[in-house]
């Protein structure tokens, strides 16, 4: 057995995954491989605007706080079953064709912003010409 698969096994037959940081998960891979996990123990914005109702929160740099989550996780298998059903509906909403559709999405955005800056740059130049222009000749004008 290799490291994948140990690990692989440990999640498998984890009660929950407990994860105090900031960095996102891949609920997508974990639900791929199979893992049963219930809920997890989070508490940056970007999890829980991730994860929604699958999961249970509290404040990572909590000690006090961590602890009374995972024990209410551990001690209520009703509980486990709620957010292991949410979870695999949550990770169900991440696709890698969804997610390449929102990376077109954002690429789109941005040649369209390039594009509006451009064109507002192109209406600046163009409306100096003209003052240029008649800046000069009244110039000329008067020295002649």
């Amino acid at each position: 057995m290799d490291d994948k698969d140990a690990l692989a096994n440990y999640y498998r037959g984890a009660t929950c995954f407990l994860f105090p940081h900031s960095t996102s998960i891949s609920s997508a891979a974990d639900r791929s491989h199979g893992f049963r996990l219930s809920g997890g123990c989070l508490g940056h914005p970007l999890t829980e605007g991730t994860l929604r109702d699958a999961a249970l929160y509290c404040d990572p740099h909590s000690v006090d706080s961590i602890e009374h989550t995972v024990e209410r996780l551990v001690d209520d298998k009703n509980l486990q079953g709620k957010l292991r059903t949410l979870g695999f509906g949550r990770a169900a909403d991440f696709t890698w064709e969804k997610c390449a559709h929102r990376v077109l999405e954002v690429i789109a955005g941005a040649q369209t912003k390039q594009e509006q800056r451009r064109e507002r740059s192109r209406s600046r130049r163009a409306a100096k010409v003209p003052r240029a222009i008649v800046r000069h000749a009244s110039d000329s004008d008067i020295h002649a």
